[in-house]
């Protein structure tokens, strides 16, 4: 059964990008262009999400509250953290480090598919 995918973010030239390829790659996508419009998807009874991709930086919304909300909220998935500027480890929300990763802006296609392929293979608490 495929991997279901939530992506976040607010470049609509990006989101779309990165829905078209990974439904090319076997995913199922959902994008949301907000924090508040992923929270609402949520909120509505759509938790089956496998692997979140979110932007840190959502219009004037911090990807860090919607990461921690996704965490809290889907016990099983796992999330990439996007963004342009450089994160050491310890800037990201504390959480079990298997279930969130960052990944540096600009990337290949290829890179995201490799992210989420890791954070597909790893158990979180183990």
């Amino acid at each position: 059964m495929p991997q279901r995918v939530l992506v976040v973010d607010d470049e609509e030239c990006l989101a779309q990008a990165l829905s078209q390829y990974l439904e090319c790659v076997g995913y199922l996508v959902k994008v949301c262009r907000s924090a508040r419009e992923a929270r609402r998807v949520v909120d509505w009874g759509e938790r089956g999400f496998d692997l979140a991709l979110v932007d840190q930086q959502l219009g004037t919304e911090s990807g860090d509250l919607l990461v921690r909300y996704l965490l809290d909220t889907i016990p099983a998935i796992r999330i990439a953290l996007m963004s342009g500027m450089p994160m050491e480890p310890e800037q990201l929300p504390a959480c079990d480090p298997e279930r969130l990763v960052f990944l540096q802006k600009p990337f290949r296609p290829a890179d995201v598919a490799q992210c989420l392929k890791n954070l597909s293979e790893t158990q979180p608490g183990k």
